[in-house]
């Protein structure tokens, strides 16, 4: 099985090289890497090219790491894809239990565990758990998802007919983007294949500012509500919508909680999701506006 990994790269000198170089030291190293730079003015397009044949860099000229992804994906000549962040790194056994997991047939989507990689007091990197929901008993894929389990992009390998029945990268999302791709593949029956074998190391980086902060904005606010209105079309292709009913309702929940009280469109459209679903909207009070 061919594999094409994609990074897509806006500025990032500190941090391409080593993503590369993790790729480049698997013990499977995947078929091609490419770079789709974003148009950076640093000189991450200058030590993309010091790989040489190894790597291939193609020039992104709209912004956004999800149109990024997209372009590489439609140059990857690979079976299977792999989407890394400028700053990721993979453990070096990781692609060739991803890949292994795929062609055993033991799902569509392949992942490994995941890491945290943070910067301490003194400057230096070091790992750490995962910062998501646990998974619970019983839970299948989408539901966990939806929940708040997840696995970051640089720990997942797609076979290319995942990918394409996920509908692929949107780039209207500008908050939980990775999570929009998965959740729609998951409800369009994609099977999801866990291995216990290697590792993704997704960095935390300090000046970066918190996911969490970032998905309490309005705009943040706004593509968590279009990612499960994503969702409950995928899932209303099937009929599938009443199975993940309470998973939806307390998403939805989740984020109705988050939206300051007088955002009337905000309000107005998570109330729109819960009267899809069945609910009532009523109990949607939202949090009080920051000072």
């Amino acid at each position: 099985m061919r594999v094409s990994a994609i990074i897509p790269c806006l500025d990032a000198e500190e941090y391409i090289g080593v993503a590369i170089r993790s790729l480049l030291n698997q013990t499977c190293p995947p078929d091609e890497i490419i770079v789709a730079d974003n148009g950076s003015t640093d000189a991450s397009r200058a030590i993309a090219r010091s790989f040489g044949g190894s790597v291939r860099l193609i020039d992104v000229a709209e912004r956004g790491a999800s149109r990024a992804r997209l372009a590489g994906a439609a140059k990857a000549e690979g079976e299977a894809l792999l989407f890394c962040d400028a700053d990721d790194l993979l453990a070096p056994e990781t692609l060739a239990a991803l890949t292994q997991a795929l062609e055993r047939g033991e799902g569509d989507i392949a992942c490994a565990p995941w890491y945290r990689f943070e910067r301490g007091a003194g400057g230096a990197w070091h790992w750490a758990p995962p910062s998501c929901a646990p998974r619970y008993a019983g839970q299948d894929d989408l539901s966990a998802w939806l929940g708040g389990w997840y696995h970051p992009p640089c720990s997942v390998l797609w076979s290319r007919a995942a990918y394409d029945r996920s509908g692929g990268w949107d780039p209207a999302i500008g908050v939980n983007d990775d999570g929009d791709v998965m959740m729609r593949g998951l409800a369009r029956g994609n099977v999801l294949a866990r291995t216990g074998v290697g590792a993704g190391f997704y960095r935390r980086l300090p000046e970066g500012g918190s996911l969490s902060a970032a998905g309490r904005t309005p705009t943040g606010l706004a593509s968590r509500l279009a990612v499960l209105g994503k969702v409950m079309d995928a899932l209303d292709e099937s009929g599938r919508i009443p199975a993940y009913r309470n998973a939806l309702g307390a998403a939805l929940a989740q984020i109705g909680a988050d939206i300051p009280v007088g955002s009337a469109d905000l309000h107005a459209t998570c109330a729109a999701l819960i009267l899809r679903l069945g609910g009532d909207p009523r109990p949607l009070t939202g949090r009080a506006a920051p000072p």
